[in-house]
């Protein structure tokens, strides 16, 4: 029985770092937000909020972020600088310059 479960976590643990090395060739900076999310945020703000995509426009690389409840779209924009914040003290540097809801 137990072989079964931790063949089952290593076949999951494997299609994990094969899609995250598929999204890494083309989203580098993406994927590293999207695996890392939850060490980002924390447990509470990741379960409200996705990342969708980062756009650069004039040097400036803007995230966008999906909402899970559209009613929490108000509060989580006056978190922005929390979450501006959080991702610079993760990585080290400021790699994300604005975010945008929807």
């Amino acid at each position: 029985m137990d072989y079964k479960v931790k063949k089952m976590h290593s076949v999951s643990h494997s299609l994990r770092n094969s899609f995250k090395n598929i999204i890494f060739k083309r989203y580098p900076l993406l994927s590293e937000i999207i695996f890392n999310w939850n060490d980002i945020l924390g447990e509470t703000l990741s379960l409200q909020i996705y990342p969708k995509r980062i756009c650069v426009n004039n040097k400036k690389s803007i995230l966008h972020l999906g909402i899970l409840q559209n009613h929490l779209g108000t509060e989580i924009y006056y978190q922005k600088h929390l979450i501006l914040e959080r991702i610079t003290r993760y990585f080290g540097s400021n790699i994300i310059d604005d975010i945008k809801i929807g």
